[in-house]
């Protein structure tokens, strides 16, 4: 059983539904649900690597950090090629597994390459961790706790989040009934909308959103305490522009409440679940 490293909250990218072929629709979920995996166990290794590099004054942590390095490699190439096999089958959502057959044998024939050499590096790296992880825990206990920097982010409504300190910026806007969060990175941009509703269910909400693309159901952890009715995601635009819509629907007494985080599909995990996290919380001040 292939060991995973760290537990990280992933909201998931939905495979796009290509009618009438079950093998390549079957195909992309296999290996969205790979890809997932892979991406875990990425954000497991980076997290060791970054915890562990202080110590890298120890010659012998830093032959551990070496290995893992290396291991870091070995998956990055790994996610890599299983997204690379994805855009090829979401490039034309009217293909069928066998007009693309070729192509996708040639990425599968990658794919078993890096997911035989993802294997061994992660059996390579777990008694490295191993021996890091109480280390890395000692010295934490040692330091003073730094608080993570957060930016205030207070909406025309009122209403008010902690917008997490990331590479890019945030900017908010809204009006009384509806809280708007945007993330530019990099010429990249990315949007929270929480917006309150009257008059209308949930059910009604995804009953109008499934008129307009598939859906898939997903589970958000940390939305626990506010209990959604439903929390389901799509993927929308072209393969090179591809972006990830997750929406959440809060039953209320006289209506409920709307949330959406457009993300691109290319951006990184740990910014991706940022994002969700504050979605999260601009739930939770309506």
């Amino acid at each position: 059983m292939r060991t995973r490293i760290a537990a990280v909250l992933v909201v998931a990218a939905v495979a796009l539904v290509h009618a009438g072929d079950a093998k390549l629709t079957e195909f992309i979920r296999l290996y969205d649900k790979e890809l997932t995996a892979c991406k875990k166990d990425l954000a497991g290794l980076v997290k060791v690597k970054d915890r562990g590099t202080p110590l890298a004054a120890d010659a012998s942590v830093a032959a551990d950090l070496a290995i893992i390095d290396a291991s870091l490699k070995v998956q990055e190439t790994y996610c890599t090629d299983v997204a690379a096999a994805l855009d090829v089958a979401r490039a034309d959502p009217k293909a069928t597994y066998k007009s693309l057959g070729k192509q996708l044998d040639d990425k599968d024939r990658i794919v078993r390459a890096d997911r035989k050499a993802s294997k061994k590096a992660l059996a390579d790296t777990e008694p490295v961790i191993k021996r890091l992880v109480p280390r890395i825990n000692a010295m934490a206990g040692s330091a003073a706790p730094t608080p993570a920097k957060k930016t205030p982010g207070t909406f025309p409504s009122g209403r008010t989040v902690d917008l997490p300190a990331l590479a890019g910026t945030w900017s908010v806007s809204g009006s009384a009934t509806t809280d708007i969060a945007e993330y530019a990175e990099a010429n990249v941009t990315s949007t929270v909308t929480v917006k309150a509703f009257t008059g209308a269910t949930c059910d009604q909400q995804k009953k109008q959103l499934a008129g307009k693309f598939t859906l898939e159901d997903r589970t958000i952890e940390s939305l626990a305490a506010e209990k959604p009715a439903f929390v389901a995601g799509y993927r929308t635009g072209k393969a090179s522009a591809e972006r990830v819509v997750v929406v959440a629907c809060i039953a209320k007494k006289d209506g409920g409440v709307l949330a959406t985080s457009d993300t691109p599909a290319a951006q990184s995990l740990a910014t991706t679940t940022a994002i969700q996290g504050v979605m999260v919380a601009m739930i939770a001040a309506f």
